[in-house]
């Protein structure tokens, strides 16, 4: 993630959230898919090759939202 992060501000792009080893990144929408690819690419392959044998699969998705509500509960309630 720190790598993603160093290359993002090229693409007008910032983490919003991230939980994890799940992040939200806002992105412009014309440059929404180059930044999927690069998310990919980061995140399948985060260590040079042959130190980590294990294939790492990433799930991106790409929306265009106005408004993001979001709401984490630990043991409580609303």
């Amino acid at each position: 993630m720190v790598r993603l992060a160093a290359k993002l501000p090229s693409k007008k792009a910032r983490i919003i959230l991230q939980i994890h080893d799940e992040l939200v990144i806002e992105a412009p929408e014309p440059e929404s898919r180059d930044v999927a690819e690069l998310l990919t690419q980061i995140m399948e392959h985060p260590l040079p090759d042959g130190i980590l044998d294990i294939p790492l699969t990433v799930k991106v998705f790409v929306a265009s939202l106005s408004c993001v509500f979001i709401s984490l509960l630990w043991g409580g309630h609303f």
